[in-house]
Formats: structure tokens, C-alpha cells, sequence
């Protein structure tokens, strides 16, 4: 098989380790545009790899040159991270793969552009507006407040902001517009979109043609701060335990369609509000911060393992999400302003109780002030915990936190 893997950042760059076989001829393509830190993610992962794979480097105009000759006779092609989705579309269409995804791309990289093909489809949307001036803000004002004001595309939370009133609009507006964001694209216009009240979810999963498999859901804890929505934690959920879990897997599917999704993962992030399902955004890359290997830790599989079964074997069968086998749970730590750290939280929190994974970034005297997007969180650290009950996991986070806010003053 001969398998190409675009942007292996993030949580996708564990795509090269996994399909680094015998029976794989694996190519890495890289986007013209890959932007700190998914570029670093990339490289890193080529290198562990060894000198023996090919790396395709595509130039600015590729979409107007022949395809690279080194990726002619491809079986398949993986999306490995955000920066890769449109390029992955173009590779599969121009090299012939199948299965590949179906009529215009703009609803898969534009989050407005996908609101409105929901709309079109006859699926629960969020009202949402395409703003290219501060000056140009009748509709969303329409709506009433709080809003929304978010890039069109980027990821990690990057650029979201909750505003109140007109003034706190435009200057999110203002702020947004002409900057680059994370995922390297300069922001043209922003979206402005109605706020939502509800619980957020997760589904992370794969789909192949008409089969579809969600490797797991997830529900959210953010708080707001400052009008920046705060991730504090991210919990594994039984299929008992997601309510409408029948509903969620049929809008899930009618998003799939209504967007041309017929190949790869996909990340959703979903509101549950009162009995129903809308949604809020969706990746068609692997859930990043690693989250695949700790789904497969909490499960025994991942959307990332899945697509590797479908891209080496040809073959991928769906069905119901496989059952927790512990109770998992991500802890994102944050503060409300600066603060100074006197003692390293990453050395405190080794001695937890069901601790899988520590990804903690500050320590003894470093200085941190609030998050302001996903990436900043990220920045102070996060820990992944394990239980076998969720009694036990509620009383384990709650150890963590205390833990980590034991280690910082305010400056």
C-alpha cells in the first residue's frame, strides 16, 4: 500500500510511527503554509522515522502544477492536522483516490460556510453572519447578546471571543480581521455567530464511504473569562451516559453528508440544548493534544488507529462506540491573572493517583497570566487521570487542581 500523509502534526503526527511498517510505502506531503508549533510536530515526527521516508514539500502553486510525480499510484491519503484538510481534499481528487469527499470544499474549511450548508440541508445550525468590517454588523446585532466572534478557520480555540455588547463586537472584529491565525491563513473575514446556551460534547470518530464508527464522546467543562472561553476539563462518557446518544449519531451523520465527508476522522464539538443537537465546529483531522492514545488507553481503540486499519487493509467496518474501560478524564489547568510559580507543579503532581499523562509547561519560577485560547492552556499544562469509577475520578481532579494552584502566588 502507498500511503500519503499530509501535516502529521499534533495528535496525527503519530500516523508516521504507526504506519512505518513493511507493508507501507508511506510519503509525508507538507502543506506550502504550516505554521508553528504543527511545523516542529511534523519534522520531529519525520525524523524519528528515520532517513528512509520520502518527504514531499509542496510549493505555493501546487494546485496549478502536475501532481509530484513521487506521489503517483497512492492508495490512500490521511489528513495528519488542521493545516492539511484542503490540501488532503485536493491530493485525493487529483490522484484518484477513493473513496474521497464530495462536492465544494468551502463548507470543510469555513466554518460559516459549513452553518450554511447545515441550513441548506435541513439540519439545526447556529445563526451565523460573515463580517468583513466592523462597519458591516446589522445581522448578528439583530440576533441580541451575548455573541460569538471567531476566524473562519483555525483551531484550538484560537481568536474565540464571547462579547456583550456593541463595543466588545466591533473591537473583536477589528482584532480579528487581516491577522494571521493559528493555522497559518490570514483572516479575511471573521464569523459572528449567535451564543449558544447548553453542554458541550465531543465526538471524535472515522468514517469510510457510508460506514461510520465514533471512537469516542467526550463532555466539556469551559468557563469564561474575560469573554475567553477556558477549557478546565474533558471527560470520557459511557454511551448510557450522552443523552440523545441515538439523536447525536443521526445529526452526526446528517453533518457528514451535508459537508461531502466521506473519507477520514473527524472532531465535532456539538451543544446539547434541552433535547437537541447543533454544531458548533468540526475538524477532519484526529483530536490533537494526543488525545487518540488516550482514547485507546480508555476504550482499546482511537479514530486514529481506525483510519490506520482502513488505509493498510482496504477494509473498515462501523458500529456502535466501543465501551470505557476506565473512567478518563483530561484536567486543563488555568488562572484568573498573573501569577509566579515558587514550586514545580509537574514534580507535585508524579505522586497522583491514577496519572497517565502529565503535560505540565510552567515551572518553579516561571510567570504565567491568564489563557486567552486552547494553545495558552496548553502553555500552563494539563494532566490526564484515570479511575476506575467516577467517584473516584471527580476526587482525583479534584487532588490535581488543588496541587497545581498550591504552586503559584499572584505577581
Amino acid at each position: 500500500m502507498r500511503v500519503v500523509v499530509v501535516d502529521p502534526a499534533s495528535s496525527g503526527a503519530a500516523y508516521v510511527g504507526e504506519l512505518t511498517r513493511p507493508d507501507v510505502e508511506q510519503l509525508v506531503v507538507m502543506s506550502p503554509v504550516v505554521p508553528e508549533p504543527y511545523a516542529g510536530q511534523a519534522e520531529a515526527a519525520v525524523a524519528a522515522a528515520g532517513p528512509g521516508l520520502t518527504v514531499v514539500r509542496l510549493p505555493p502553486d501546487y494546485e496549478n502544477l502536475p501532481v509530484d510525480a513521487r506521489l503517483e499510484g497512492a492508495d490512500y491519503v490521511v489528513c495528519g492536522g488542521e493545516t492539511g484538510t484542503g490540501t488532503a481534499d485536493v491530493l485525493r481528487e487529483r490522484l484518484g483516490v477513493q473513496p474521497r469527499n464530495s462536492g465544494p470544499s468551502g463548507p470543510r474549511l469555513d466554518k460559516y460556510q459549513a452553518q450554511k450548508a447545515l441550513e441548506k440541508n435541513g439540519l439545526r445550525a447556529i445563526r451565523s453572519a460573515s463580517v468583513t468590517s466592523a462597519d458591516d454588523l446589522a445581522e448578528p446585532l439583530a440576533w441580541g447578546f451575548p455573541l460569538v466572534v471567531k476566524p473562519v478557520s483555525s483551531a484550538g480555540s484560537d481568536g474565540v471571543r464571547v462579547v456583550a455588547d456593541v463595543a466588545e463586537l466591533e473591537h473583536g472584529v477589528r482584532e480579528l480581521l487581516g491577522q494571521v491565525n493559528a493555522v497559518g491563513r490570514r483572516n479575511e473575514h471573521v464569523v459572528v455567530q449567535e451564543f449558544v446556551e447548553g453542554v458541550e460534547y465531543i465526538v471524535d470518530g472515522f468514517v469510510s464511504d457510508d460506514e461510520q464508527k465514533f471512537a469516542s464522546v467526550c463532555r466539556y467543562e469551559k468557563k469564561l473569562v474575560g469573554g475567553v472561553p477556558v477549557y478546565e476539563a474533558m471527560t470520557w462518557l459511557r454511551q448510557d451516559e450522552v443523552p440523545g446518544f441515538e439523536e447525536l449519531q443521526a445529526y452526526v451523520t446528517g453533518v457528514l453528508a451535508a459537508l461531502g465527508v466521506r473519507i477520514g476522522c473527524f472532531h465535532a464539538e456539538l451543544f446539547r440544548t434541552d433535547d437537541d443537537w447543533v454544531l458548533v465546529e468540526v475538524g477532519l483531522r484526529p483530536h490533537g493534544g494526543g488525545n487518540p492514545r488516550f482514547t485507546q488507553a480508555f476504550t482499546g481503540t482511537s479514530q486514529l488507529h481506525m483510519e490506520v486499519e482502513r488505509a493498510v487493509t482496504g477494509r473498515f467496518t462501523g458500529g456502535p462506540m466501543s465501551p470505557l474501560r476506565y473512567r478518563g478524564r483530561v484536567v486543563f489547568f488555568s488562572v484568573d491573572g498573573p501569577v509566579t510559580f515558587h514550586a514545580d507543579p509537574q514534580a507535585e503532581l508524579q505522586l497522583l493517583d491514577g496519572l497517565i499523562h502529565s503535560g505540565v509547561s510552567v515551572g518553579k519560577g516561571d510567570s504565567a497570566d491568564a489563557p486567552r485560547s486552547l494553545f495558552d492552556t496548553f502553555g500552563l499544562g494539563f494532566v490526564v487521570l484515570q479511575a476506575d469509577t467516577l467517584e473516584q475520578l471527580d476526587a482525583v481532579s479534584a487532588r490535581a487542581r488543588a496541587v497545581f494552584a498550591d504552586c503559584h502566588r499572584p505577581s
